[in-house]
């Protein structure tokens, strides 16, 4: 059942007080009267110079010139805990009362409409409605969040970054640190699970000066997600929106992006044909509050009798938000049976221009891009989508399409076998891998969503919104790149859309700061060019940065993608031992694998150290209460027990339907004490892709640029070749590197209990 949100609580009627009629001498009302307009006018300037001062300092406002540097960031949706649970709901039993319901899909909506870490099927819904928790208190699943920063100016940034209750918008935690001159910093929210507890927030960052930033989310299901920070504004258009189209669906957050005061969002869905207005409804927000809609299971507001299919069996349009005060807006696209997941932003309206590009476009029956164009004004326009190939010649499917998208409507071409098309397209995908340019009469917001499949269904996913003119550039920050790391590596397309040569300069750091690349790639107009991390000779296996400058704007993307190059070891698992039957005994659990021997370390964290208890692993989950021992582990002594097992396959132990349990001996106060499942772990081979724009420093050019042609820049002395883009990941030698901190990290005192 989706959880409620603002709208469908109702709120008390504020009523003034009733006058009160007294008889009270004259005189003394005069007096009291001229003291207060003195006091009135003391407090009115005292409280404008303060508030003036709090607004210019702690509340700073993003600079709309250009989305991605600013000193004031939202982000609708932040995940503290990296944990997934595979669970068995006992409809009869000592949880539910009747028949076992077994939750198996990797469906990431339900990690927020049930709060069980993605683990709810569709059907699943009624059954489960009311139910007991399925796990001890603190267990569901939640992804991880690292907000990637980049300090460009000439001096030190303070950051601070807080996390609030989607709910009620409540305080939850706070981490941030300082960023040095031309430093970049990766800040991994999992640091806030002690303060906020394990689950999914609003988070807002706020910076003394200006900075770049964006933010990743990985679930342990494999899904992924990269976002530029959403940009809040009074009126927000996502251009694309869907609703159980093939496997996918949106799941859309809401931020109250003007903090200090509560807002009224207003959300309408038009109708992509016509424009006509099909869903319209409001949403109050208090302070800091969050509301989101799983477009697949709210079917009284997404339901087919509000909007009729249109695609693929469902329904795909662009969405708009209103409202007095500032909004921002993320919408995820989820694909129901499989872990892929893509993150969209709605940007302000006032962000659309009449040009849109789109560094990379690819098509064919292994997926491909689903291009949508949103109409951001209420008169019809004429759009034309220009294709190019990678050497920036004019091709593709076919090498220019004209469309007539209606005032508040959209278009979508689908470019992969998904038949999503708006208007239809008819014909099999042609295979193309490159670009595309979108010049409208009228301004527009464009963004992609691209599939990898296999076996005709999807694998993996990945969106970014399209590039306007302002957000080209000539310098781009990447924080973090990746070779093999996480079970992905990076790859970067650079995509000149202008009419005249580029020349652009690559440099690559690995974490250390060392440089592993110095190359200039020249880029015809029209020309796009992948860099495969992975594929740098003299890169390593780990992190590091990258930096793009260019003598001319360009559209620079970030990927993610599986990268099966290497088997990853695989890395210590942590997770909590929660209280049974209030014994107010907590604990922590670590499991250790070494090939097949495995360390189980565990530690009591709250309640009584003195009594020993005896330990085991067992084959069920904490709902089976007299689970027999598995594996019997060392007696906790003292608050501490340490075992060896050997002959253990981890992934088999680690699947989510195996748990840890401690249990006193028998008496007033024996048996069960406290209990954790052990989280599922998944490998390379569910990990999802992502895509994003890099981190762009300086806003881009009003319009594309018309100059001549340029004569090439010649290359530094010391260089390093970028590989081709049919380049192919070879097994990679391992040699790991320490990797320092980015930038001062610091956490305050407090704690919040949990539970």
């Amino acid at each position: 059942m989706p959880r409620p949100t603002a709208s469908s609580t109702a709120r008390p009627t504020v009523r003034p007080n009733a006058r009160r009629t007294a008889l009270v001498p004259v005189i003394p009302i005069l007096a009291l009267a001229a003291l207060l307009a003195i006091f009135s006018t003391a407090l009115s300037t005292a409280l404008s110079t303060v508030l003036s001062t709090a607004l210019s300092t702690a509340l700073p406002i993003a600079r709309t010139a250009h989305a991605q540097t600013g000193t004031a960031w939202f982000f609708p949706e932040v995940h503290t805990d990296n944990i997934r649970y595979g669970l068995v709901a006992n409809g009869g039993g000592s949880e539910n009362g009747g028949g076992d319901l077994t939750l198996g899909s990797d469906d990431l909506v339900h990690r927020r409409t049930l709060g069980l870490g993605g683990l709810a099927p569709r059907h699943a819904l009624a059954p489960l409605a009311p139910h007991r928790p399925l796990a001890p208190l603190g267990q569901e699943g939640y992804g991880k969040t690292v907000i990637e920063v980049m300090n460009d100016t000439g001096g030190d940034v303070t950051t601070s970054i807080r996390v609030f209750a989607k709910f009620d918008g409540s305080a939850a935690g706070r981490t941030g640190g300082t960023i040095g001159a031309g430093r970049v910093a990766a800040y991994d929210l999992s640091v806030l699970s002690n303060q906020a507890g394990a689950s999914s927030f609003g988070g807002e960052l706020t910076t003394t000066d200006y900075v770049a930033a964006l933010a990743r989310t990985r679930w342990p299901s494999g899904a992924g997600v990269a976002i530029e920070s959403a940009p809040g504004g009074r009126a927000l258009l996502l251009p694309l929106m869907a609703v159980n189209v093939g496997s996918q669906s949106s799941v859309l957050i809401l931020q109250n992006a003007a903090p200090g005061s509560g807002t009224q969002a207003d959300i309408k869905i038009n109708d992509p044909k016509t424009g006509a207005p099909l869903v319209a409804f409001p949403e109050p927000l208090d302070d800091h509050q969050i509301a989101e809609w799983d477009t697949s299971v709210e079917t009284n507001l997404f339901g087919p009798e509000t909007l009729a299919p249109n695609a693929a069996g469902g329904f795909i349009g662009p969405l708009r938000i209103t409202g007095p005060r500032s909004l921002a807006l993320i919408g995820y696209v989820d694909d129901h049976a499989n872990p892929g997941a893509a993150g969209l932003v709605a940007r302000p309206i006032d962000a659309a221009a009449t040009v849109q590009v789109l560094p990379r476009v690819r098509g064919g029956p292994d997926g491909g891009t689903l291009l949508a164009v949103a109409n951001a004004t209420d008169k019809a326009v004429q759009a034309t989508v220009r294709f190019f190939a990678e050497d920036g010649s004019s091709a593709g499917v076919p090498a220019e399409r004209k469309l007539t998208i209606a005032g508040l409507g959209a278009a979508y071409i689908d470019l992969s076998p998904g038949g999503r098309s708006i208007p239809p397209d008819a014909g099999a995908p042609a295979p193309f891998r490159g670009s595309a340019v979108v010049t409208a009469s009228g301004a527009i917001l464009a963004a992609a969503l691209e599939d990898w499949r296999v076996g005709g269904k999807v694998d993996a996913l990945a969106g970014y919104n399209a590039f306007g003119p302002k957000d080209l550039s000539t310098r781009f920050s990447i924080p973090v790149i990746r070779r093999a790391t996480d079970f992905v590596s990076t790859d970067l397309v650079l995509h000149n859309p202008g009419a005249a040569p580029a020349n652009a300069r690559l440099k690559a750091y690995d974490s250390t700061g060392q440089g592993r690349a110095d190359s200039v790639i020249p880029l015809a107009p029209g020309a796009s060019h992948v860099v495969e991390i992975a594929a740098l000779p003299d890169f390593p296996i780990g992190t590091g940065r990258a930096s793009v400058e260019s003598d001319t704007p360009l559209g620079v993307l970030v990927y993610e993608r599986r990268d099966a190059s290497r088997t990853y070891p695989p890395k210590p698992l942590t997770f909590p031992l929660e209280d049974e039957r209030n014994s107010m005994v907590k604990g922590q659990a670590v499991l250790t694998p070494d090939g097949t021997t495995l360390r189980v370390n565990i530690t009591i964290t709250e309640g009584s150290t003195g009594a020993s208890m005896t330990a085991q692993i067992q084959a069920t989950t904490c709902s089976d209460e007299d689970a027999a021992a598995l594996y019997p582990l060392s007696e906790v002594i003292g608050g501490r027990s340490s075992t060896t097992l050997t002959d253990i396959d981890f992934r088999a132990l680690a699947n989510g339907q195996h748990a840890i349990r401690l249990l006193r001996g028998t008496g007033r106060f024996g048996g069960r004490v406290s209990c954790g499942i052990i989280p599922q772990v998944r490998g390379v081979e569910v990990a999802d892709a992502s895509a994003v724009g890099a981190l762009a420093l300086d806003p881009g050019p009003d319009a594309l640029p018309t100059a001549g042609p340029i004569g090439p820049t010649a290359p530094p002395s010391a260089t390093t070749a970028v590989p081709s883009p049919s380049a192919t990941r070879g097994p990679a030698t391992p040699t790991f590197v320490a990797e320092e901190p980015a930038g001062k990290i610091f956490l305050p005192i407090s704690r919040r209990n949990e539970g």
